[in-house]
């Protein structure tokens, strides 16, 4: 179920004082180089509503149509959406369509419905398992997924032309795990994959019992480009635990420890081995976990719009 709404003429990229989330979230700011709109959907089982905040540029597209990025966590995203970022787009000359996907919520992160959509099935469980640090569901990765290929991308694809060469997915912290989870177990969904400080050390590190055994990949090329900051232990620390919480806090550092702090490092070199996937990386220097939301957004993008 989907419905679409036309935002405001203006809305605000930055943060001012007394603004709420909700206020933030109701779009990026004011460009003439893109065109906002804002498709409403349902997860299957109804559990969870989800806001999709589509940027279209005001360029016309190529011959192929316009580059996808899908970027997960949208209500953060919008941000980080501010006219010289999206400007800078327009000057590539091929600038991308981008789909902000988050929740209807006043917050920029839905704790719950986030840990379940981003996380992967347990071998055996199913999404009936709950996440060991807030207690929340998890394992929610493949519906996630099945929305995203069933319903989300057709409706932007029905009223946007699209190159399906070059489709991006970007995710950051559990969004990376999420991202991860896809290009090992179904990579023909994508054709780039973007992930910052993807949590690897969840459920004792599945996801690198996963790319032991990944899914072929198609035959046309795909692209990894896997971002980190030496700001913070780059095993994944994560952002959806408030940092008042003592014990959640001690849980989540229990379940850090289930993989080294090379993890991220020795996937990236393995990864670049992998016969058809072109692995990149960036490394910010001194940039810790929650800034690097916002920093590994625009690279992202740009990596989207590459040929």
């Amino acid at each position: 179920m989907a419905g679409t709404t036309a935002l405001p003429t203006l809305a605000r990229a930055q943060s001012r004082p007394g603004e709420t989330a909700r206020q933030r979230a109701e779009g990026p700011a004011a460009s003439r180089h893109y065109r906002f709109t804002r498709i409403a959907f349902v997860s299957e089982d109804g559990e969870r509503r989800y806001r999709l905040t589509l940027g279209v540029p005001q360029r016309t597209a190529g011959k192929d149509g316009y580059p996808l990025a899908l970027l997960l966590d949208g209500n953060a995203v919008l941000d980080t959406l501010d006219p010289p970022l999206l400007a800078q787009l327009d000057a590539t000359g091929r600038p991308p369509v981008i789909a902000a996907l988050g929740y209807e919520t006043a917050e920029n992160f839905a704790i719950t419905a986030r840990t379940h959509d981003y996380t992967p099935p347990h071998p055996g469980q199913g999404n009936s398992s709950r996440d060991p640090v807030h207690g929340g569901p998890t394992g929610g990765a493949n519906a996630f997924l099945a929305l995203i290929e069933q319903t989300i991308k057709p409706k932007i694809n029905a009223t946007i032309r699209i190159d399906t060469t070059r489709q991006t997915l970007w995710g950051h912290g559990h969004g990376g795990l999420f991202a991860l989870h896809v290009l090992f177990t179904n990579p023909a969904a994508f054709n780039r994959y973007a992930v910052a400080n993807p949590t690897l050390w969840w459920n004792d590190g599945q996801i690198l019992r996963t790319e032991a055994a990944p899914a072929r990949l198609p035959r046309r090329e795909v692209r990894l480009f896997v971002m980190s900051g030496t700001g913070a232990d780059r095993r994944g620390p994560s952002i959806d635990l408030p940092d008042t919480d003592p014990a959640s806090a001690a849980r989540l550092a229990e379940a850090r420890r289930a993989v080294p702090p090379e993890a991220l490092q020795r996937l990236i070199e393995r990864q670049a081995r992998r016969p058809g996937l072109v692995t990149t990386q960036q490394v910010f220097q001194g940039m810790p976990h929650q800034r690097l939301f916002a920093a590994s957004i625009e690279p992202a993008l740009r990596f989207s719009t590459r040929y």
